[in-house]
C-alpha cells in the first residue's frame, strides 16, 4: 500500500505533537485501520484489539507490506518480522511507540548526524563473492536463473506423479483433513539424476542419500568451478562450509520406515549435519561447518554466520549456501491445513 493515504504522511507527526500519554492510543487505533484497510474489513472496529494477525487473516506477504507501510508512516527502520514478533494490534501499537521515541532521543540524533554520508555499512573488512551456482525451479544455473528474473516467467508447475501422486490427496478446501489443497509447485526437474560416481559414492549409498544432499554437492562443485577454485588451490586455506536445510524426510518418504530399511548409510544419507560435513570431508576442507535450520531465512542466515566468520578470521575463504528439495506429500498436507500455501 502507498504511505500516499490519508492516514500515512502525518503519522509521525501527529504522534510527535500528541501528548506522551495519548501516542499509543493513536498507534493502537492507527494500526486497527490500516490493518483492516489492508485485510479489506470494514472499519476498524473490526480488528480486535487482542486478537492475532494470523486469526485476523494476514498472511507473511501482508505482515511484509504493512511494516513497510508503518516503517514510512513512521520514519523508522522496522524488521519484515514486525507482526510475528509482535503478534497482536496492541502489543505493536507498544512497540511502534518504543520505536518512534528512540528514533527521536538526544542519543540516536547525535549518533545520526556523526556518521559520514559514505560511511561504510561495517567497519570490518569486505566481503567478495568469488563464484556462484544455483539449481532453481526453471533455472538450471546461473545464467538460466538470470534469463528467467529478466523475461520474468513463471516457474510454477504441475506436480508430476513422478513426486506423488496429488491427485489421491488434493482438495480445493485446505482444511480437510490429509489433503492439499494445490496441484502446483516450484520444482526441480530431474532431481533423481545424480553422478553419484563423480563423487566417489557408490550406488548402495547413493540410494540412501537425500535429494538436499545430493543437490548440495553438485552446487558445491559448480560454485568451486565457477570461482576458478579447486580443492588442491584452497589447500593452504581455512574453509568454512555453511549450509541452510532441513530435514526432508526423504528415507520416510521412500520406505515402509521398519528397522530392516534403515541400512549403515541411513544416518549419513538423511541427517541435517552431513549435508555440511560431507561437503567438507569430499573437499578435505578443514575450516567450521555446520547446517542450520531457521526455516524460510535458512540460506540467508547461513550467508549471514558465514560472512561473520570470515569477518572474525575464523575461516579464510566460506562456502555458503542453502537447499530445499520437496518430495513428500505430507509437508504439502500440513502447510495447507496450517493455511500457509
Amino acid at each position: 500500500m502507498s504511505s500516499g493515504s490519508s492516514n500515512g504522511p502525518g503519522l509521525r507527526a501527529r504522534c510527535l505533537a500528541a501528548p506522551p500519554t495519548e501516542r499509543k492510543g493513536l498507534l493502537l487505533e492507527h494500526v486497527r485501520a490500516r490493518g483492516a484497510a489492508l485485510l479489506g474489513l470494514h472499519g476498524r472496529e473490526a480488528v480486535d484489539p487482542q486478537a492475532p494477525w494470523v486469526s485476523l487473516g494476514f498472511d507473511s506477504l501482508r505482515a511484509v507490506d504493512f511494516s513497510s507501510e508503518l516503517a514510512r508512516e513512521l520514519g523508522v527502520e522496522l524488521r519484515s518480522t514486525l507482526l510475528f514478533d509482535h503478534p497482536n494490534p496492541t502489543a505493536l501499537a507498544a512497540y511502534l511507540l518504543l520505536a518512534l521515541e528512540s528514533s527521536t532521543s538526544p542519543a540516536a540524533a547525535a549518533a545520526k548526524a556523526a556518521m559520514p554520508s559514505d560511511a561504510p555499512a561495517s567497519d570490518a573488512h569486505a566481503v567478495a563473492i568469488v563464484g556462484a551456482a544455483c539449481r532453481f525451479p526453471g533455472a538450471d544455473g546461473m545464467d538460466a536463473f538470470w534469463r528467467l528474473l529478466i523475461e520474468g516467467r513463471d516457474a510454477i508447475a504441475p506436480i508430476p506423479k513422478s513426486r506423488f501422486d496429488v491427485d489421491a490427496i488434493y482438495h480445493p478446501d485446505p482444511g480437510e483433513r490429509g489433503k492439499t489443497c494445490v496441484r502446483e509447485a516450484g520444482l526441480l526437474e530431474g532431481i533423481d539424476m545424480f553422478d553419484a560416481a563423480c563423487f566417489g559414492i557408490s550406488p548402495r549409498e547413493a540410494v540412501m542419500l537425500d535429494p538436499q544432499h545430493r543437490l548440495l554437492l553438485e552446487s558445491s562443485l559448480h560454485a568451486l568451478e565457477s570461482a576458478n577454485l579447486t580443492p588442491q588451490t584452497l589447500a593452504a586455506c581455512r574453509v568454512g562450509v555453511y549450509v541452510g536445510t532441513h530435514w526432508g524426510g526423504y528415507f520416510d518418504s521412500q520406505t515402509a520406515r521398519t528397522p530392516m530399511d534403515a541400512t549403515a548409510h541411513y544416518a549419513t544419507g538423511n541427517e541435517i549435519s552431513t549435508a555440511a560435513g560431507r561437503i567438507s570431508y569430499l573437499f578435505g576442507f578443514r575450516g567450521p561447518c555446520y547446517a542450520l535450520d531457521t526455516a524460510c531465512s535458512s540460506s540467508l542466515v547461513a550467508l549471514h554466520v558465514a560472512a561473520r566468520a570470515l569477518r572474525a578470521g575464523e575461516c579464510d575463504v566460506a562456502l555458503v549456501g542453502g537447499v530445499n528439495a520437496l518430495y513428500d506429500p505430507m509437508a504439502f498436507v500440513g502447510l495447507s491445513r496450517a493455511r500457509m500455501l
